[in-house]
Protein backbone atom coordinates (compact mmCIF):
# COMPACT_ATOMS: atom_id res chain seq x y z
CA UNK A 1 0.00 0.00 0.00
CA UNK A 2 1.47 3.02 -0.70
CA UNK A 3 1.32 5.69 2.32
CA UNK A 4 -1.40 8.17 2.06
CA UNK A 5 -0.63 12.18 2.26
CA UNK A 6 -2.36 14.16 5.66
CA UNK A 7 -3.98 17.23 3.89
CA UNK A 8 -2.19 20.21 5.27
CA UNK A 9 -4.30 23.46 6.26
CA UNK A 10 -2.77 25.99 4.52
CA UNK A 11 -0.08 27.17 2.61
CA UNK A 12 1.97 27.75 6.01
CA UNK A 13 1.79 24.24 7.19
CA UNK A 14 3.51 23.46 3.71
CA UNK A 15 5.64 25.89 4.46
CA UNK A 16 6.28 24.49 8.14
CA UNK A 17 6.98 21.57 6.36
CA UNK A 18 9.65 22.22 3.84
CA UNK A 19 11.70 24.06 6.88
CA UNK A 20 11.22 21.17 9.22
CA UNK A 21 12.47 18.71 6.38
CA UNK A 22 15.70 21.41 6.01
CA UNK A 23 16.31 21.79 10.00
CA UNK A 24 16.22 18.06 10.42
CA UNK A 25 18.28 17.06 7.39
CA UNK A 26 20.81 19.54 8.20
CA UNK A 27 21.09 19.08 12.57
CA UNK A 28 21.10 14.50 12.12
CA UNK A 29 24.30 13.94 13.61
CA UNK A 30 26.77 12.11 12.72
CA UNK A 31 26.20 12.61 8.82
CA UNK A 32 28.90 11.64 7.29
CA UNK A 33 30.53 14.16 5.01
CA UNK A 34 27.94 16.81 5.70
CA UNK A 35 27.16 19.55 8.65
CA UNK A 36 25.39 18.40 11.51
CA UNK A 37 25.01 20.35 14.78
CA UNK A 38 28.12 19.16 15.75
CA UNK A 39 30.41 19.75 13.18
CA UNK A 40 33.57 21.51 14.49
CA UNK A 41 33.05 25.09 12.92
CA UNK A 42 35.42 25.82 9.98
CA UNK A 43 35.03 21.80 8.91
CA UNK A 44 33.23 22.74 5.94
CA UNK A 45 33.72 26.38 5.16
CA UNK A 46 30.00 27.19 6.98
CA UNK A 47 28.99 26.87 10.33
CA UNK A 48 25.61 25.37 11.59
CA UNK A 49 23.94 28.86 12.01
CA UNK A 50 24.88 29.96 8.52
CA UNK A 51 22.71 26.59 7.45
CA UNK A 52 20.34 27.91 9.88
CA UNK A 53 19.98 31.77 8.88
CA UNK A 54 19.40 30.05 5.32
CA UNK A 55 17.01 27.91 6.12
CA UNK A 56 14.80 30.79 7.79
CA UNK A 57 15.84 33.10 4.97
CA UNK A 58 14.12 30.78 2.59
CA UNK A 59 10.65 29.70 4.25
CA UNK A 60 8.53 32.55 2.68
CA UNK A 61 9.33 30.95 -0.71
CA UNK A 62 7.97 27.88 0.31
CA UNK A 63 4.75 29.51 1.52
CA UNK A 64 4.86 31.58 -2.03
CA UNK A 65 4.94 28.95 -4.02
CA UNK A 66 2.62 26.61 -2.01
CA UNK A 67 0.17 29.88 -2.38
CA UNK A 68 0.52 30.35 -5.90
CA UNK A 69 -0.20 26.20 -6.51
CA UNK A 70 -2.84 26.10 -4.73
CA UNK A 71 -4.63 29.26 -6.19
CA UNK A 72 -4.06 27.35 -9.36
CA UNK A 73 -5.09 24.20 -8.43
CA UNK A 74 -8.32 26.07 -6.95
CA UNK A 75 -9.16 28.13 -10.24
CA UNK A 76 -8.03 25.04 -12.83
CA UNK A 77 -5.39 27.05 -14.01
CA UNK A 78 -2.53 25.33 -16.12
CA UNK A 79 0.39 24.59 -14.19
CA UNK A 80 2.45 26.93 -15.93
CA UNK A 81 1.13 30.02 -14.03
CA UNK A 82 2.97 29.00 -11.18
CA UNK A 83 6.22 30.15 -12.65
CA UNK A 84 8.38 27.53 -10.88
CA UNK A 85 11.81 29.39 -11.93
CA UNK A 86 11.07 32.79 -10.53
CA UNK A 87 10.47 30.77 -6.79
CA UNK A 88 13.54 28.74 -7.42
CA UNK A 89 15.51 32.09 -7.97
CA UNK A 90 13.95 33.53 -5.29
CA UNK A 91 15.01 31.35 -2.64
CA UNK A 92 18.46 31.27 -4.47
CA UNK A 93 19.13 34.68 -3.82
CA UNK A 94 17.73 35.06 -0.34
CA UNK A 95 19.49 32.05 0.90
CA UNK A 96 22.76 33.97 -0.36
CA UNK A 97 21.62 37.29 1.23
CA UNK A 98 21.01 35.97 4.27
CA UNK A 99 24.45 34.87 5.33
CA UNK A 100 28.15 34.85 4.17
CA UNK A 101 28.51 30.77 3.56
CA UNK A 102 27.74 30.73 0.00
CA UNK A 103 25.75 28.38 -1.57
CA UNK A 104 24.50 25.89 1.48
CA UNK A 105 21.17 25.06 0.42
CA UNK A 106 20.49 24.86 -3.55
CA UNK A 107 19.29 20.74 -3.73
CA UNK A 108 16.91 21.70 -0.72
CA UNK A 109 15.74 24.40 -3.13
CA UNK A 110 15.60 22.53 -6.28
CA UNK A 111 13.62 19.69 -4.93
CA UNK A 112 11.55 21.35 -2.00
CA UNK A 113 10.08 24.21 -4.22
CA UNK A 114 8.19 21.58 -6.66
CA UNK A 115 7.36 19.03 -3.43
CA UNK A 116 5.34 22.06 -1.93
CA UNK A 117 3.89 23.87 -5.42
CA UNK A 118 2.92 20.00 -6.07
CA UNK A 119 1.46 20.14 -2.73
CA UNK A 120 -0.89 23.65 -3.02
CA UNK A 121 -1.75 22.53 -6.33
CA UNK A 122 -3.48 19.14 -4.66
CA UNK A 123 -4.81 20.98 -1.90
CA UNK A 124 -5.95 23.57 -4.20
CA UNK A 125 -7.62 20.96 -6.88
CA UNK A 126 -9.36 19.09 -4.10
CA UNK A 127 -8.51 16.37 -1.59
CA UNK A 128 -10.61 13.59 -2.01
CA UNK A 129 -11.19 12.50 1.34
CA UNK A 130 -12.48 9.19 0.20
CA UNK A 131 -9.75 8.13 -1.66
CA UNK A 132 -6.65 9.92 -0.17
CA UNK A 133 -4.02 10.79 -2.37
CA UNK A 134 -0.14 9.07 -1.75
CA UNK A 135 3.21 9.95 -1.57
CA UNK A 136 3.82 8.50 -5.47
CA UNK A 137 0.88 10.60 -6.53
CA UNK A 138 2.80 13.80 -4.98
CA UNK A 139 6.08 13.45 -6.57
CA UNK A 140 4.10 13.06 -10.21
CA UNK A 141 1.97 16.10 -9.73
CA UNK A 142 5.18 18.09 -8.74
CA UNK A 143 6.84 16.61 -11.89
CA UNK A 144 4.17 18.02 -14.14
CA UNK A 145 4.58 21.44 -12.85
CA UNK A 146 8.49 21.05 -13.89
CA UNK A 147 7.46 19.60 -17.03
CA UNK A 148 4.82 22.52 -17.44
CA UNK A 149 7.61 25.21 -16.55
CA UNK A 150 8.32 28.25 -19.28
CA UNK A 151 11.46 28.94 -21.09
CA UNK A 152 11.11 32.21 -18.68
CA UNK A 153 10.65 29.81 -15.73
CA UNK A 154 14.52 28.38 -17.26
CA UNK A 155 16.01 31.59 -17.51
CA UNK A 156 14.69 32.61 -13.91
CA UNK A 157 16.39 29.69 -12.44
CA UNK A 158 19.65 30.02 -14.59
CA UNK A 159 19.73 33.70 -13.53
CA UNK A 160 19.67 32.42 -10.29
CA UNK A 161 21.93 29.54 -10.37
CA UNK A 162 24.60 32.28 -12.03
CA UNK A 163 24.69 33.88 -8.59
CA UNK A 164 25.07 30.87 -6.78
CA UNK A 165 27.55 29.15 -8.36
CA UNK A 166 27.31 25.56 -7.82
CA UNK A 167 30.37 23.51 -7.77
CA UNK A 168 31.41 21.00 -10.36
CA UNK A 169 29.50 21.56 -12.98
CA UNK A 170 32.24 22.22 -16.01
CA UNK A 171 31.43 23.41 -19.24
CA UNK A 172 28.72 21.35 -21.43
CA UNK A 173 28.36 21.70 -25.03
CA UNK A 174 24.62 22.83 -25.03
CA UNK A 175 22.27 24.70 -22.64
CA UNK A 176 25.53 25.95 -20.96
CA UNK A 177 24.52 27.86 -17.57
CA UNK A 178 27.96 29.82 -17.60
CA UNK A 179 27.28 31.15 -21.16
CA UNK A 180 27.46 34.67 -21.57
CA UNK A 181 24.53 33.99 -23.83
CA UNK A 182 22.48 31.82 -22.01
CA UNK A 183 18.58 33.84 -22.53
CA UNK A 184 19.64 33.61 -26.00
CA UNK A 185 20.38 30.37 -26.48
CA UNK A 186 17.27 29.11 -24.01
CA UNK A 187 15.17 31.16 -25.81
CA UNK A 188 16.29 29.91 -29.44
CA UNK A 189 15.70 26.58 -28.17
CA UNK A 190 12.40 27.32 -26.09
CA UNK A 191 14.05 25.30 -23.37
CA UNK A 192 12.19 23.49 -20.67
CA UNK A 193 13.44 22.50 -17.21
CA UNK A 194 12.99 18.82 -18.90
CA UNK A 195 15.54 19.75 -21.21
CA UNK A 196 17.92 21.25 -18.77
CA UNK A 197 18.14 18.08 -16.49
CA UNK A 198 17.47 15.64 -18.23
CA UNK A 199 20.98 15.51 -20.27
CA UNK A 200 22.51 14.83 -16.35
CA UNK A 201 19.87 12.72 -14.99
CA UNK A 202 21.90 9.34 -15.56
CA UNK A 203 24.51 10.97 -12.67
CA UNK A 204 22.89 13.82 -11.08
CA UNK A 205 20.13 12.41 -9.09
CA UNK A 206 18.47 15.50 -8.17
CA UNK A 207 17.57 16.07 -12.11
CA UNK A 208 16.87 12.59 -11.79
CA UNK A 209 14.10 13.21 -9.28
CA UNK A 210 13.00 16.38 -11.19
CA UNK A 211 12.32 14.51 -14.21
CA UNK A 212 11.08 11.00 -12.87
CA UNK A 213 8.72 12.26 -10.63
CA UNK A 214 10.69 11.79 -7.80
CA UNK A 215 11.06 8.45 -7.61
CA UNK A 216 14.24 7.45 -5.52
CA UNK A 217 12.53 9.70 -2.69
CA UNK A 218 8.85 7.62 -2.98
CA UNK A 219 10.61 4.25 -3.44
CA UNK A 220 14.12 4.43 -1.55
CA UNK A 221 14.14 7.83 0.76
CA UNK A 222 11.08 7.76 2.07
CA UNK A 223 11.03 3.82 3.09
CA UNK A 224 14.06 3.87 4.54
CA UNK A 225 13.22 6.58 7.04
CA UNK A 226 10.21 5.04 7.64
CA UNK A 227 11.44 1.49 8.42
CA UNK A 228 14.14 3.19 10.44
CA UNK A 229 11.71 4.87 12.73
CA UNK A 230 9.86 1.62 12.77
CA UNK A 231 12.49 -0.48 13.94
CA UNK A 232 12.93 2.12 17.24
CA UNK A 233 15.53 4.58 15.96
CA UNK A 234 14.63 8.11 17.00
CA UNK A 235 14.36 11.22 14.50
CA UNK A 236 17.95 11.51 14.69
CA UNK A 237 19.00 8.29 13.97
CA UNK A 238 16.73 7.01 11.38
CA UNK A 239 17.89 10.00 9.43
CA UNK A 240 21.64 9.19 9.69
CA UNK A 241 21.21 5.59 9.55
CA UNK A 242 18.86 6.39 5.95
CA UNK A 243 21.56 9.11 4.70
CA UNK A 244 24.51 6.10 4.90
CA UNK A 245 21.95 3.65 3.55
CA UNK A 246 21.36 5.99 0.63
CA UNK A 247 24.77 6.59 0.16
CA UNK A 248 25.57 3.10 -0.20
CA UNK A 249 23.09 2.40 -2.95
CA UNK A 250 24.19 5.68 -5.01
CA UNK A 251 27.06 7.27 -5.49
CA UNK A 252 26.93 10.82 -4.65
CA UNK A 253 26.42 13.34 -7.59
CA UNK A 254 28.32 16.19 -6.00
CA UNK A 255 31.38 13.90 -5.27
CA UNK A 256 30.91 12.43 -8.71
CA UNK A 257 31.21 15.96 -10.40
CA UNK A 258 34.45 17.37 -8.26
CA UNK A 259 36.27 14.16 -8.05
CA UNK A 260 34.93 11.62 -10.56
CA UNK A 261 33.21 8.25 -10.46
CA UNK A 262 35.80 5.68 -8.77
CA UNK A 263 36.48 8.76 -5.88
CA UNK A 264 32.45 8.48 -5.33
CA UNK A 265 32.26 4.90 -5.41
CA UNK A 266 34.73 4.22 -3.35
CA UNK A 267 32.80 6.76 -0.64
CA UNK A 268 29.50 4.88 -1.48
CA UNK A 269 31.25 1.31 -0.89
CA UNK A 270 32.94 2.86 2.88
CA UNK A 271 29.05 3.48 3.85
CA UNK A 272 27.75 0.14 2.63
CA UNK A 273 30.30 -1.35 5.00
CA UNK A 274 28.78 0.78 7.75
CA UNK A 275 25.29 -0.90 6.75
CA UNK A 276 26.54 -4.08 6.90
CA UNK A 277 27.70 -3.90 10.06
CA UNK A 278 24.27 -2.69 10.83
CA UNK A 279 24.17 1.20 10.66
CA UNK A 280 23.26 3.69 13.72
CA UNK A 281 21.05 0.02 14.85
CA UNK A 282 24.45 -1.47 16.37
CA UNK A 283 27.57 -0.13 18.11
CA UNK A 284 29.52 -1.57 15.42
CA UNK A 285 27.97 0.54 12.82
CA UNK A 286 27.87 3.50 15.08
CA UNK A 287 31.50 3.15 15.20
CA UNK A 288 31.65 2.86 11.41
CA UNK A 289 29.52 6.01 10.32
CA UNK A 290 31.18 7.80 12.92
CA UNK A 291 34.83 6.90 11.04
CA UNK A 292 32.97 7.56 8.06
CA UNK A 293 32.13 11.09 9.22
CA UNK A 294 35.91 11.93 10.08
CA UNK A 295 37.35 10.84 7.33
CA UNK A 296 34.80 12.68 5.12
CA UNK A 297 35.63 15.43 6.92
CA UNK A 298 39.32 15.80 6.85
CA UNK A 299 39.20 16.25 3.01
CA UNK A 300 37.64 19.85 3.96
CA UNK A 301 34.49 19.36 1.65
CA UNK A 302 35.97 17.51 -1.04
CA UNK A 303 34.43 14.35 -0.58
CA UNK A 304 30.84 15.99 0.49
CA UNK A 305 28.04 13.53 -0.24
CA UNK A 306 25.72 17.04 -0.59
CA UNK A 307 23.06 15.35 -3.14
CA UNK A 308 22.77 12.50 -0.99
CA UNK A 309 21.72 15.10 1.94
CA UNK A 310 19.49 16.78 -0.18
CA UNK A 311 17.14 13.66 -1.30
CA UNK A 312 17.22 13.17 2.67
CA UNK A 313 15.21 16.15 3.26
CA UNK A 314 13.01 15.46 0.40
CA UNK A 315 12.15 12.21 2.01
CA UNK A 316 11.66 13.70 5.30
CA UNK A 317 9.26 16.01 3.56
CA UNK A 318 7.73 12.65 2.46
CA UNK A 319 7.03 11.97 5.88
CA UNK A 320 5.98 14.76 7.61
CA UNK A 321 3.67 14.81 4.57
CA UNK A 322 2.05 12.09 5.73
CA UNK A 323 1.65 13.06 9.40
CA UNK A 324 4.53 12.18 10.87
CA UNK A 325 5.31 14.60 14.17
CA UNK A 326 8.54 14.88 15.36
Amino acid sequence: MKPTLKEPRDSWEIMERCCLSSILEVSASPKPGNMHRFTQPGTYGASFEQFMAAIAAISPVYYQVAEVAMKTGTESFTMNHIHLGFHFKDAMIRMLQSQSGGNLLLGHILLLVPLAAGTGYMRGSGWNASKPANIVELGAVSRNIIQEGTTADVIAMYEGMREVQPGGLGKVEKLDINSKHFRKELHEREATFIDVFAPSAHMDLVSRELTGGFRITTKETFPLIQESLTHGLDVNDAIVHSFVGLLSRHPDSLIWRKNGKERAMEVSSKAREAIDEGGMRTNLGRMKIKDLDLWLASTKGKLNPGTTADLIAAGIFMLLSTGFIP
